[in-house]
This record gives structure tokens, C-alpha cells and sequence, in this order.
């Protein structure tokens, strides 16, 4: 395990799960190279995800599979 180091949060210009991730990656301590390295992506990947680009399903859903958690699908009441 690398050493840990505060992560930004990006405030806007991003998705809402794009601030989970990086806000999870604070609370569970992890860094960009250790989660990348669990989710099996590059590190550029993530990195681009703060003003960049917007990720994929796939990637994100290794990602929060890294960090502990799936993505469920939940029906919404109409």
C-alpha cells in the first residue's frame, strides 16, 4: 500500500459519483494508484475524470467495486 495523501474534491463540473469516488477515497484512505490498481484501469483514467472527461459505466462500476460497494438498479415509482 502506497502512502496516503488528502485527495481535492472536485465541486462542480463533474458527475455526482465522480465527487462519491473521490470523497470515498478520502474517507477509506485510499490514493489514485492503489484504487486504480484494484479496479484494473489506468491511473490516467481517473485522473482525467476531475475536469476532463466523463467515465464510462465500466469504469465506474470497477471503481466502486474497488472501493467496496456495487451499483444496483432501483426501479423509480411513476
Amino acid at each position: 500500500m502506497r502512502r496516503f495523501h488528502e485527495i481535492t474534491v472536485p465541486k462542480s463540473g463533474v458527475s455526482w459519483i465522480v465527487r462519491w469516488v473521490f470523497e470515498q477515497m478520502n474517507d477509506q484512505r485510499i490514493g489514485h494508484g492503489d484504487l486504480t490498481e484494484r479496479a484494473g484501469i489506468s491511473e490516467n483514467t481517473i485522473t482525467k475524470w476531475r475536469k476532463r472527461s466523463s467515465p464510462n459505466f465500466a469504469t465506474v462500476e470497477a471503481v466502486v467495486n474497488a472501493l467496496g460497494y456495487e451499483i444496483k438498479l432501483v426501479r423509480v415509482r411513476q
